[in-house]
């Protein structure tokens, strides 16, 4: 990760008095305001970096994006896991940061669909789905039934060969 610090920060003091205060009560008390800005760079176009320029774009902020090669080229070396999380047991979700990423992901490309058909142009990613076959998973094909249908579901061996082929 690489990190900034904006060297024209402004940094106010809220206190009244400084000497009485430890560091904790001082630092809860400092106030810190940044100038705006209306343009950054993002260094690394994986998903991160294309959803960080992405953001900051749909903010108004005009964005360079650097890359050493070409957007997604690097990534984790996982292409499938931008469309398909490690399956875990509904109970377990809100713990679970790939599902919580793909579950936010899947609206964000809904959107992002939408606003294309606005526009008149291609969809920017159309999930039609992904086939796990469970075999490294910490979620048994029972426990897939507590999925919304359209998040998971399971298959029969003759249902899966014929949506394969």
């Amino acid at each position: 990760m690489l990190t900034a610090i904006m060297t024209n920060a402004e940094t106010s003091d809220l206190t009244s008095d400084n000497k009485s205060c430890d560091n904790k009560s001082h630092e809860a008390k400092q106030q810190t305001t940044y100038s705006t800005f209306d343009n950054t760079v993002v260094i690394g176009a994986g998903v991160s970096g294309l959803l960080t320029a992405w953001s900051l774009a749909h903010r108004g902020i005009t964005v360079t994006l650097l890359d050493k090669s070409a957007p997604l080229a690097g990534a984790s070396g996982n292409p499938r896991a931008l469309l398909a999380p490690k399956m875990t047991p509904i109970h377990h979700v809100d713990e679970h940061l790939h599902t919580i990423g793909y579950l936010h992901s899947s609206r964000l490309y809904q959107d992002l669909n939408q606003t294309a058909v606005q526009l008149n142009t291609a969809p920017v990613l159309e999930l039609i789905g992904a086939l796990d076959l469970l075999i490294k998973a910490n979620i048994g094909t029972e426990q897939i039934a507590d999925y919304p249908d359209e998040m998971a579901t399971t298959l029969s061996h003759e249902q899966a060969q014929i949506l394969v082929a």
